[in-house]
């Protein structure tokens, strides 16, 4: 008969958080894809896909693969924790109010345990009306704003110091939490099983583009950067494009969208990404899939950003012009 009894406690004991991989996903997984991998084939049988469906389907099915190995996450975790901790040791104050959960132990593609992080999800932060009867008081109002801008600086010194995308971040998996001088918020990214690697080349590209914007380079020539570096970059040629000077036109007046018109707000995030591919699409230009994973990470940090800072555009694009190289 057990009687009731204090549990013992380790030396440096803490709360933790355990993340297990649902059972049988791998093997479902495995069938979906195997399905998948059919209908592929049959398409490029039947003439109604080109050859490049199938190094698109490998690549999504390798991504698939790891998505459900927790191994592979917690060393993603690692990876940034280690870079978070490079930019704070040289003084860049954005990345000391974000952070991420201590991975303790060894990992198993099955289940993995890391440090318990205390905070308000971001989703219930935001359910605060911005307008009406209840309305935020300065200091909160000052402190989200601060918030939403480190978020961004961090997410671009992270992209052109360690070439490392943040990518998957919704109100769902970021928590604010007070820091540790009580006047600012700290943001914990609880998830980064979809951050990833970029390229050195690929930073060039972006490096580029923020120079042309930084000195309010006109259409042609931003046209012109997407074209040698992002069309030709992803396998088009020149002679592919369909009306180039109506795919100039197109970016001079996105360009104008994004600074804003009038009563009309500038367009940012998702939305902006979206017109963005609908004038690739129009144009027939191409775009590699490492330029599509950087430009969503980037969309899905300002979608948090805005959500921290309700009455701001995120702040994302203007923490890039800041933090962005000046010489490539």
């Amino acid at each position: 008969k057990v009687k009731n009894a204090k549990v013992a406690e380790a030396v440096g004991a803490c709360r933790a958080a355990v993340w297990a991989r649902r059972p049988g996903i791998e093997i479902s997984t495995e069938a979906d894809l195997l399905l998948a991998s059919i209908v592929l084939r049959l398409g490029l049988r039947m003439g109604v896909l080109s050859p490049s469906a199938e190094d698109a389907f490998d690549s999504f099915a390798h991504f698939t693969r790891q998505q459900v190995n927790l191994q592979k996450e917690v060393d993603l975790l690692r990876q940034v924790r280690s870079a978070l901790c490079s930019l704070r040791q040289r003084g860049m104050d954005a990345a000391a109010q974000v952070s991420l959960p201590r991975p303790i132990g060894h990992a198993q593609p099955e289940v993995a345990i890391v440090s318990w992080e205390d905070g308000i999800c971001l989703s219930e932060v935001t359910r605060r009306p911005a307008f009406g009867g209840c309305y935020m008081e300065e200091g909160e109002l000052s402190s989200r704003r601060a918030a939403a801008r480190h978020l961004a600086r961090t997410f671009w010194l992270l992209l052109f110091e360690h070439h490392i995308a943040l990518g998957g971040l919704c109100a769902g998996n970021v928590l604010a939490r007070t820091a540790m001088d009580e006047e600012q918020l700290e943001v914990v990214l609880l998830r980064c099983g979809l951050c990833h690697q970029v390229d050195a080349e690929t930073i060039q590209d972006l490096k580029h583009l923020t120079q042309l914007l930084r000195r309010g380079a006109d259409s042609e020539e931003v046209g012109h950067l997407i074209l040698t570096r992002v069309h030709c970059r992803s396998g088009g040629q020149a002679e592919q494009v369909h009306d180039l000077d109506g795919f100039f036109s197109s970016i001079n007046s996105l360009l104008g969208k994004s600074a804003g018109c009038g009563v009309m707000p500038p367009l940012r995030g998702a939305v902006l990404l979206h017109r963005f591919l609908e004038i690739l699409h129009r144009h027939k230009l191409k775009a590699s899939e490492v330029h599509l994973q950087v430009a969503t990470s980037a969309a899905a940090t300002h979608a948090v950003c805005s959500r921290l800072d309700p009455f701001s555009y995120g702040g994302l694009f203007e923490a890039l012009l800041e933090v962005a190289p000046d010489k490539g």
